[in-house]
């Protein structure tokens, strides 16, 4: 009995961690693209002018710091885009099955993050070049 209590208490500790860092998580290409405006303000405030595609290399702007953690959470993007929408439609068709006992907020706000991210990472790639400026 003891035990039972024990796991269920875990549980809903995990299920509370989940519902905190999932949105965090998923907003990874939002964090990655504001990161990249971030370095491209620094390289604006260095050099004068907006950043566009050589001009200035990003290497140029001798900050690894910030260019590594840029390249690093487009990364970390990249392979979370088919991860966080494969969970949040299975936690609507759990929820579903369920009978909608569970508020889905926290899942809601996580599929804004994400596509949000998306958005924006597309809209650039088309019309913007911030990300092949970095890519430089």
């Amino acid at each position: 009995m003891q035990c039972k209590v024990l796991l269920a208490n875990r549980d809903s500790s995990v299920v509370q961690l989940s519902r905190l860092l999932f949105p965090v998580v998923s907003a990874m290409p939002l964090w990655a693209y504001l990161s990249l405006v971030g370095f491209a303000l620094v390289s604006m405030g260095v050099y004068g002018h907006w950043p566009y595609y050589g001009h200035p290399d990003p290497k140029e702007l001798e900050m690894p710091f910030l260019s590594g953690m840029v390249g690093f959470l487009f990364v970390a993007a990249f392979f979370l885009l088919p991860v966080v929408p494969l969970f949040i439609g299975a936690k609507v068709f759990v929820s579903w099955k369920a009978g909608w006992k569970e508020s889905l907020g926290w899942v809601w706000a996580s599929l804004v993050l994400y596509l949000a991210g998306v958005v924006l990472v597309v809209w650039d790639i088309q019309f913007f070049g911030l990300i092949n400026w970095m890519l430089d």
